[in-house]
C-alpha cells in the first residue's frame, strides 16, 4: 500500500496530470484517499492493541484478560475487513485510472471489472466456501 500511495502522490507534479479530465482527477483522488484510508485501518489493530494494554490495569483474573483479548481480537478484524474494502478500492480505482489513461475507458472498464471480480472471489466467496467446508466436516 505504501508503494501504491508513493506512486499517487508524484502523480499531481508530473507535466502529463495538468491534461488529465475531471473524470480522470476524481479516480486519483478516489485512489488516494482509499489508499491513505487503508492504511490507516490496517495499522489501527497495532495501536488498538498497544494502548490497550498500556490502559489495563492489570489486576483482572484470567477471565477478564480472555474478555479483553477477545474484545482486541474482535476490534482487529472489523479494522482489517474495513482495510480490505477500502484496500480493494485503491487498488480498482488506480487500475481503473491507469488503463483509462493508457488505452481508454472501452478497455479499462471491462478489465477493472474482471479484476474486481478476482477480489470479490479471491477475498469472499474462497473464504465463505472453506467455512462451509468446515461445519460440513
Amino acid at each position: 500500500m505504501q508503494i501504491l500511495s508513493a506512486f499517487l502522490l508524484t502523480l499531481p507534479f508530473t507535466n502529463r496530470f495538468s491534461s488529465t479530465t475531471d473524470f480522470e482527477r476524481a479516480l486519483y483522488v478516489l485512489s488516494l484517499v482509499a489508499a491513505a484510508v487503508t492504511t490507516a485501518l490496517v495499522l489501527a489493530p497495532v495501536s488498538y492493541h498497544r494502548r490497550h494494554h498500556e490502559l489495563g490495569d492489570g489486576e483482572g483474573g484470567a477471565d477478564d484478560s480472555v474478555g479483553d483479548l477477545s474484545e482486541v481480537v474482535r476490534v482487529s478484524v472489523q479494522l482489517t475487513m474495513a482495510g480490505m474494502i477500502t484496500l480493494m478500492l485503491a487498488a480498482v480505482s488506480s487500475i481503473l485510472l491507469a488503463i483509462e489513461i493508457a488505452v481508454g475507458l472501452a478497455w479499462a472498464g471491462p478489465v477493472t471489472g474482471a479484476v474486481t471480480v478476482v477480489f470479490i472471489v479471491l477475498w469472499y466467496f474462497l473464504p465463505l466456501g472453506h467455512g462451509r467446508k468446515r461445519k460440513r466436516g
